[in-house]
């Protein structure tokens, strides 16, 4: 399949208790301005910290009149870079 590579910034990150246990969002916004969400948070970043990772594409589609791509699994080389 597909593999999409992201490079961005965290721009909002929250966790949250849910039926399964702790779950979590993050929203990466890229220099495109594209936002890539992941329902995920790592304990090691936050908001203003760059991410790079590949991750495979679940698929393209259109939404709300925006296009969007849904990502999924495995993220492939993460690599967070602090903020200053």
């Amino acid at each position: 399949g597909e593999y999409l590579d992201v490079e961005g910034v965290i721009s909002f990150q929250k966790q949250f208790e849910t039926q399964f246990g702790m779950g979590g969002l993050t929203i990466i916004k890229d220099s495109n301005g594209n936002l890539i969400q992941l329902w995920r948070v790592w304990d090691t970043s936050k908001p203003g910290d760059t991410v790079t990772f590949s991750v495979k594409v679940k698929e393209h589609s259109h939404f709300n009149g925006s296009d969007r791509t849904i990502i999924g699994g495995r993220l492939r080389g993460l690599q967070i870079r602090r903020a200053a």
